[in-house]
């Protein structure tokens, strides 16, 4: 397969998917591409333990995995039929991890920073070499608590600073629309990115080129987090930007906001989600237990 990436185009086109739905497909495969050239590998020569430790580097959740698996194996199926392959790897590591899914005894509670780690990070961001655009990109996950597909898409339109009270406005899972308060805290650095827009048209956040901001991918997105944390001597069994939505939920719960209000803000769809939040808080002091 000469063009990967060209290939995997048609492939998702023969599928009918949405655009959102293609792009973000898209980004997954192009991201296992690379990783592969790492290893003077392709498509056609990878094995289960190459994949293993891409799995790895990726540190996403145990689901999360399953999908970018079945992503990879609809691929690996076709170049079965045609021969390129004499097996589909991609399948066994899903059956294993599905079996290790149902092996479990329950959900674990969400990483998420301490107030020190927290601390850490908000220093890192503030250093000379940090740009700005990373900076803004690190509040808005951690003071808004944005999933990574919504930071990428998010239109300057839909940021209201001028606001009584100021707020985002999101798509998130679902189709389903929100507002979220920005904290006041981050009023005057997102005044300030504003400021140096190419055009309030497009998006908020993205990397200029001629004029116009390109969109970050999510797996851009999940390095440029990776990087700030270890470079502010963070270490997490997860580095990712959904720690930093983690984070969001808790220190909203410490600081008292209730938890129905904190489910609409977070777009949750059931409850029972949002209060996982709250077993972590609880299990990390907010109430100490008595000898």
């Amino acid at each position: 397969m000469s063009d990967p990436a060209g290939a995997y185009d048609e492939f998702l086109k023969k599928r009918a998917y949405s655009e959102k739905t293609i792009k973000s497909y898209k980004s997954v495969f192009i991201n296992y591409i690379e990783f592969l050239k790492n290893y003077n590998e392709s498509l056609k020569t990878a094995n289960d333990r190459i994949m293993q430790e891409w799995l790895i580097r990726t540190t996403v959740s145990h689901n999360t995995e399953i999908r970018y698996l079945s992503l990879i194996s609809s691929v690996l199926d076709e170049m079965f039929e045609t021969g390129d392959i004499d097996e589909n790897f991609a399948k066994r590591l899903i059956d294993k991890k599905l079996k290790l899914k149902r092996g479990k005894a329950g959900k674990r509670l969400p990483i998420a920073l301490d107030k020190n780690e927290f601390e850490l990070l908000m220093a890192e961001i503030e250093k000379d070499n940090v740009l700005p655009r990373i900076k803004v990109t690190v509040l808005l996950l951690v003071g808004c608590g944005l999933r990574v597909s919504e930071y990428c898409e998010l239109a300057a339109k839909d940021v209201y600073l001028d606001a009584e009270h100021p707020y985002l406005r999101v798509i998130g899972k679902g189709d389903k629309e929100r507002e979220i308060p920005i904290p006041d805290e981050l009023l005057v650095v997102l005044g300030q990115h504003e400021a140096t827009l190419p055009t309030l048209n497009g998006l908020f956040v993205g990397v200029e080129r001629n004029g116009e901001l390109v969109a970050y991918t999510p797996s851009g997105v999940f390095k440029m987090i990776q990087k700030i944390m270890r470079s502010a001597g963070i270490v997490k069994r997860r580095m990712s930007p959904h720690v930093l939505r983690h984070t969001y939920a808790t220190r909203q719960l410490q600081a008292g906001v209730p938890i129905a209000t904190l489910r609409m803000w977070m777009g949750h769809s059931s409850i029972a989600t949002t209060m996982i939040y709250e077993s972590s808080v609880i299990a990390r002091g907010s109430v100490r237990p008595k000898l």
